[in-house]
């Protein structure tokens, strides 16, 4: 119930000033639209020359060639960054909202604020954060083991 009050306490701030608000999450979110970019560049660059050439060699054209020949391969490769850049985006949203925008931190400052239960609110937080983050860690595991990937 306490949680409701404070995203609507939120909401009529935000109202108040129209716009302030978006900034700071478009930045985050160009910088992680220009990551993911360079993990799938990256990705099927990874795949040698010799693969493209077979490919052209049995007759695929270019959308065979990158179905059945370079994507599978690439994902591979991709997999460990793209989870760790989202784990990273779990965690500079937090930063971000020091500056703008209301996230789990900032929640979690302004109950604590509200009600001086700060060792409460905050390891909520914290295991919120944990639930958030270690599932992801532990499919970037799992997929890179199965696809025996990473040692």
């Amino acid at each position: 119930m306490r949680l409701g009050v404070v995203r609507a306490d939120f909401r009529s701030a935000a109202e108040q000033r129209p716009g302030l608000l978006d900034a700071p999450r478009e930045r985050l979110d160009a910088a992680a639209e220009e990551k993911r970019v360079r993990i799938v560049r990256a990705g099927v660059q990874s795949v040698g020359r010799d693969q493209w050439d077979a490919a052209r060699g049995l007759g695929m054209g270019y959308l065979q060639t990158m179905r059945w020949v370079v994507l599978p391969q690439a994902v591979r490769v991709m997999i460990p960054p793209a989870v760790g850049l989202a784990i990273g985006l779990v965690k500079d949203s937090s930063i971000v909202s020091v500056l703008s925008y209301i996230e789990l931190t900032r929640a979690g400052q302004i109950l604590m604020e509200k009600t001086f239960l700060s060792f409460q609110v905050f390891g909520i937080v914290a295991a919120l954060y944990f639930a958030i983050c270690y599932p992801l860690s532990r499919l970037a595991l799992y997929s890179e083991r199965r696809l025996k990937l990473g040692g």
